[in-house]
């Protein structure tokens, strides 16, 4: 017997679908649910159609739609209900410095840092939370993003000598602390308006990039 007939014969093999389970009832309680946002239910939709269709579900079908009933269950709506009252203004201002982080520095978070920077009234579950602002890397940024400046307005700093070439060894009088979120993981990492002396246009610079400017002597 030749490929063609092994060919013909994959493609007449029946496939396999899962018919029990009270499937139809279960997708219709998840589609009734004001707990289940438009988008999954229009993938519930489409299932319940395949099974009407093809009176079952395959294998991935079904699986996929257990992992969705598993994620609107009582108890995890409960639980995210929960979380929703403990989400609080500071857990949303950490949240926000994180993401603006990950924005800068991608692929990581990318779809849920968005969703926190650009999406009003976004909400992430507790493990996204956590994931997003309780790794190493948020951790050090949550450090220099709510430490206290350094350097106050109106101060007077001058570029290290391994700064930037722009800033190296120059006088920058300080116009704004916390001048936009934090882009670097490394310490001293906070962001600071300067004008360079002598310079029309103000800089963006790091706070480990620079110290105080010695004073002048009486």
């Amino acid at each position: 017997m030749g490929y063609g007939y092994y060919r013909n014969y994959r493609q007449r093999a029946p496939v396999e679908r899962a018919t029990g389970h009270d499937i139809p009832e279960r997708l219709n309680a998840l589609l009734k649910s004001d707990d289940v946002p438009p988008n999954t239910k229009d993938f519930l939709q489409s299932l319940s159609g395949a099974y009407e269709k093809y009176k079952g579900l395959t294998s991935r079908q079904f699986e996929a739609f257990e992992k969705v009933e598993k994620r609107f269950s009582a108890e995890k709506i409960a639980a995210r209900k929960s979380w929703a009252g403990e989400y609080t203004e500071e857990k949303r201002q950490i949240a926000k410095v994180c993401a603006e982080y990950y924005l800068a520095n991608p692929p990581y978070f990318r779809d849920l840092a968005d969703q926190i920077v650009n999406r009003e009234g976004f909400v992430p579950t507790e493990r996204q939370w956590r994931a997003l602002c309780e790794n190493k890397y948020a951790k050090k940024v949550l450090e220099a993003a709510f430490a206290a400046p350094k350097f106050s307005n109106g101060s007077m700093v001058v570029g290290r000598a391994t700064s930037s070439r722009n800033i190296r060894g120059k006088f920058l009088p300080v116009i704004e602390a916390d001048a936009s979120p934090v882009k670097s993981a490394a310490k001293g990492s906070k962001i600071y308006r300067v004008l360079p002396v002598g310079s029309p246009s103000t800089l963006l610079v790091d706070e480990r990039e620079n110290k105080r400017a010695p004073e002048k002597k009486k």
